[in-house]
């Protein structure tokens, strides 16, 4: 099927600071979820007892640095998709390939762990039986399981293809706007940023105006290159504490632009950078299992850890700081003998990413 290419081109090192930026969030996706002040058992919920400055760090590097991450993935998802006009089906039917499929794969996956683990008698223990057993659930508890009709699927971090797939089922509403009053586009992704949450896919909808109308005005990397990583580095940091220090949600929101435009240009000191570049180049494949398995393996380890470790600052300070970097490694590991062993299946739960 042919399609007609717009004038927005990009560029191979634009292609690979892409591939970085997506590296970079998964990470620091990693680190929002490792925030914690207690963990549930059956039962019980147990305290951490996270000292101020434990806290305030955990604060700044979960809730005010991380923000970027899942607002980087839906602006970079937005301008992959508007760099070209594809046909709204042939994009559809894509998208259930590369979205659908590995959404119903991966929740289907966490939904038969949990639903073991829940009936073993050495692992029981450990779930906080806040929720509705998996056996237990009835028809609309199996639907939320999905994401259907709640916040959040059973797999929580699956929310984002879910929200995904809605505003790239509206992409042709999207693309008239932007293509006709760009400006508004931009403008309008970032009135939703800084609103009341309205709709629960206004996050998604919002990045997605914002890479409409930056593909639609020609806008590239290179203009953010122009300001010295100094300066841009500098602005970041002393917004990020201001932020930190005022808790203001409005704040929240406006850094987290603040944020896609500092990593957008960081970016380019990465791709100069040889050593970075190679560690962050050797997790790009692998981003899309990361993302996929780390939050049953996070829960999982954070709740072994604190039945092995003393609730001591040091110790949490570790586990808070290393379990992530664990499980990125684990999930490269486990990806690499997923792919290995059953690369048909690996493919269809990918995506074949």
């Amino acid at each position: 099927m042919s399609e007609r290419i717009m004038e927005y081109h990009i560029s191979a090192e634009e292609s690979k600071r892409i591939s970085f930026l997506k590296t970079i969030s998964i990470v620091f996706v990693l680190y929002i979820h490792a925030y914690a002040v207690e963990i549930g058992f059956s039962g019980e919920v147990s305290s951490l007892g996270l000292p101020m400055w434990l806290r305030a760090f955990e604060d700044y590097i979960s809730k005010v640095i991380s923000g970027f991450a899942v607002p980087m993935y839906f602006f970079l998802s937005s301008v992959l998709l508007f760099k070209s006009e594809r046909k709204y089906v042939y994009t559809m039917k894509n998208k259930i390939k590369t979205l659908l499929v590995p959404y119903i794969f991966w929740n289907t996956m966490g939904i038969l762990i949990f639903l073991v683990l829940e009936n073993l008698s050495f692992t029981a223990p450990f779930f906080s039986g806040m929720n509705t057993p998996i056996c237990e659930s009835s028809f609309v508890e199996w639907m939320a399981l999905y994401g259907i009709g709640a916040d959040c699927p059973k797999v929580y971090p699956l929310w984002f293809l879910r929200d995904l797939m809605i505003v790239t089922a509206l992409f042709p509403l999207i693309g008239m706007v932007a293509k006709k009053v760009p400006v508004i586009a931009l403008a309008a992704g970032c009135i939703l940023i800084l609103s009341p949450e309205i709709i629960f896919f206004q996050k998604a909808l919002a990045w997605f105006l914002l890479g409409a109308g930056v593909v639609r005005l020609n806008l590239h990397m290179e203009m953010l290159d122009k300001i010295p990583v100094f300066v841009c580095g500098m602005i970041y940091i002393l917004s990020s504490l201001f932020v930190l220090l005022v808790n203001h949600i409005v704040l929240d929101r406006l850094f987290l632009i603040i944020g896609v435009l500092f990593w957008i240009r960081f970016s380019k000191e990465i791709e100069k950078n040889t050593h970075l570049n190679r560690w962050v180049k050797y997790l790009v494949p692998w981003t899309f299992v990361i993302y996929a398995f780390h939050e049953p393996a996070m829960t999982a380890l954070k709740k072994i850890c604190m039945k092995i470790f003393p609730l001591n600052p040091f110790f949490l300070f570790m586990e808070y700081f290393l379990i992530p970097i664990i499980i990125v490694f684990g999930c490269v590991f486990g990806g690499y003998l997923f792919k290995r062993t059953m690369p048909k299946l690996y493919a269809i739960a990918t995506g074949e990413r």
